[in-house]
Order: structure tokens, then C-alpha cells, then sequence
């Protein structure tokens, strides 16, 4: 973003951001809340997080970023992820397994782990999602 940004621009750059992750949240999951998230322990490496909203509580992570720089980075990816994924539902043929692996990305060299790790979560998602 140019440093001459106003604060009001980078205000409505996030809330739009955040709206097309919960519509693709939405595609992916299914109807209802989320919560976008980012954690940061050290203030040198960022990830983002979506949870669905069960009202009382947050349900399991769905989707997340995997590390970065930058809280934007961060959210950015999270963005990444989910429009691939979205796209996939959207289209109405399953995402198999390899696909997920492409779409978090081999370089990170987390790809494998995050898609064993998400890939319960990927399955029983689909079966709960309902089409558009």
C-alpha cells in the first residue's frame, strides 16, 4: 500500500477484503459466521485463521495462511487459499488432494503438513456445504 494511503482507504480495503473471505468462507463451508483471525507471538511472523462462529463458540480452524512477515501477507494468502478453494466448489468437482496441496502452496514447504492436517476438516466441510 503507497504511504500517501489514507486511513479511511486502508479502513474499507480490509472490510472488503473481509467480506470476500467470508463469501468464500461460505462457498467452502457452507452457510453462516466466521471469524477471521490473525496471531502473532512475536510480532515478526503473522498467520490468518478462519473459524466458523457456532454462536457460543468457534468451531475448528477451516482455513489458514500458514506463516508470514506480515499481518497483510497473512490475510492476503488466507484470501489466496480460499478463492481457489471457492472456485472449486463453486465449479462442483471435489478438490482432491494434490489439488489442496497446490493451492497452500509446495514452496512453503509446510504444504503437506497443513493439507494432512486440513484435510478431515476439507472432507467434512464438503459434505455440509450446500451449493449456491
Amino acid at each position: 500500500m503507497s504511504p500517501r494511503a489514507t486511513m479511511p482507504d486502508q479502513k474499507a480495503k480490509e472490510l472488503a477484503q473481509a467480506q470476500r473471505i467470508s463469501e468464500y468462507s461460505k462457498t467452502v463451508h457452507g452457510d453462516g459466521d466466521y471469524l477471521i483471525e490473525v496471531e502473532t507471538n512475536d510480532h515478526m511472523t503473522y498467520f490468518a485463521y478462519v473459524y466458523k462462529d457456532l454462536g457460543h463458540s468457534f468451531g475448528d480452524m477451516l482455513t489458514n495462511s500458514g506463516v508470514w512477515n506480515s499481518e497483510d501477507r497473512a490475510v492476503d494468502e488466507l484470501e489466496r487459499i480460499l478463492a481457489i478453494e471457492s472456485k472449486h466448489a463453486l465449479s462442483g468437482v471435489p478438490m482432491m488432494k494434490d489439488e489442496l496441496v497446490q493451492c497452500y502452496g509446495v514452496k512453503t514447504g509446510m504444504a503437506l503438513y497443513k493439507v494432512d492436517q486440513l484435510w478431515p476438516v476439507y472432507e467434512k466441510s464438503k459434505k455440509t456445504a450446500k451449493p449456491l
